[in-house]
C-alpha cells in the first residue's frame, strides 16, 4: 500500500542530530516545526516546573509529532523534552512532511486523526498531573 512508499520517502528526509546532556530539544509553548525519533540514548519529558520527569523515551521513541500535524488549532509544543545524556535523534521537518504528504491524501487523513487522538491523550495527562500536584 501507500504506507511503504510514503515511509520510504520520509526516511530519506531524516536528518541526524546529536544532543549533549541537559540540552532542551523542545520547550512547551514554542512553535513546532520538526518531529523527532530517538536513535541512541534517552530523552526525558519534563513538567512545567522543569524539574519533574513525566516520562523517559529511549531508542525508537517518537516525539514532536503533535506540533508537526498542527491539530487542535495550533502547532505549539505540548511538552518540554530534554536530552538525558548524549542522545542521537533523527529529525523530520514539517516542511518535508507536508511536501511528501501532497501525494498521499489518505495518509494525510490518517495522520490528522492520529494527531487529534494524541492531543486528547496529552490533555488527559495534563489534567492527571494537575490533580496529582494538588494532592
Amino acid at each position: 500500500g501507500f504506507e511503504k512508499t510514503l515511509l520510504r520517502e520520509l526516511v530519506l528526509k531524516l536528518r541526524p542530530v546529536l544532543y549533549i546532556p541537559g540540552d532542551y530539544i523542545c520547550k512547551k509553548g514554542e512553535i513546532g516545526k520538526e518531529m523527532y525519533i530517538v536513535n541512541k540514548g534517552f530523552v526525558v519529558v519534563i513538567g512545567d516546573d522543569r524539574t519533574k520527569v513525566l516520562a523517559e523515551l529511549g531508542p525508537g521513541s517518537v516525539f514532536g509529532e503533535i506540533s508537526l500535524l498542527a491539530v487542535g488549532g495550533g502547532n505549539r509544543r505540548t511538552a518540554n523534552v530534554k536530552s538525558k545524556g548524549f542522545t542521537s535523534v533523527f529529525v523530520l521537518s514539517k516542511n518535508d512532511v507536508q511536501q511528501t504528504l501532497v501525494d498521499y491524501p489518505d495518509a494525510q487523513e490518517t495522520l490528522r486523526k492520529r494527531g487529534k487522538y494524541l492531543l486528547r491523550q496529552d490533555k488527559k495527562r495534563d489534567e492527571t498531573i494537575k490533580i496529582d500536584l494538588k494532592s
